[in-house]
């Protein structure tokens, strides 16, 4: 049986809780876009997580972790598991496209997807068959072939859109 003591402790961490999701939930992040290098090292550097976490997780988790890079990245995969098919955040997203650069190795992938540590191998597929818009807007198609081998470069340069080659193909 529970003391008086530990079930307050385990009502303010339930309620903490709730409070944590309430504000990923709220996160303004989606699919649309996906992030690019730029924001990878934005989001890991120490000014901060952000438009990536609440500010509550990120709290919380300072209390647990003292490294600032760590409570940053881990707070992008709590967000990421916690909405998996509505956002797609930088460090999970480059872990994955790393694992597949690396490695080729869809079972991993989707073993650390289902961990909450990195997007879903199907998530890595739709990135890789993405148009890439410059800032002047003027898209350019790109072959899957070229995208597998230089789309961590790509990410630095131009933000790739959501949208598969396929679908979205423009003759200039």
């Amino acid at each position: 049986m529970c003391s008086k003591e530990e079930e307050e402790s385990e009502r303010i961490v339930r309620l903490a809780g709730k409070l944590i999701a309430a504000g990923i939930r709220d996160l303004d992040v989606g699919t649309d876009v996906y992030p690019s290098a730029e924001d990878v090292s934005d989001s890991l550097s120490d000014k901060g997580t952000g438009k990536w976490a609440p500010h509550l997780l990120v709290v919380f988790l300072k209390e647990l972790v003292s490294s600032r890079v760590k409570v940053n990245a881990l707070s992008q995969c709590i967000v990421q598991a916690a909405r998996p098919q509505t956002a797609v955040l930088p460090v999970p997203l480059s872990v994955t496209v790393s694992i597949d650069n690396v490695c080729g190795s869809s079972e991993l992938i989707i073993e650390s997807a289902r961990l909450g540590l990195c997007v879903s191998y199907d998530e890595l597929l739709r990135f890789k068959q993405s148009v890439i818009v410059t800032r002047d807007n003027v898209i350019r198609t790109v072959s899957l072939l070229l995208v597998l081998h230089i789309c961590p470069v790509m990410m630095s340069v131009n933000r790739c859109r959501h949208h598969s080659l396929h679908s979205s193909l423009q003759i200039m």
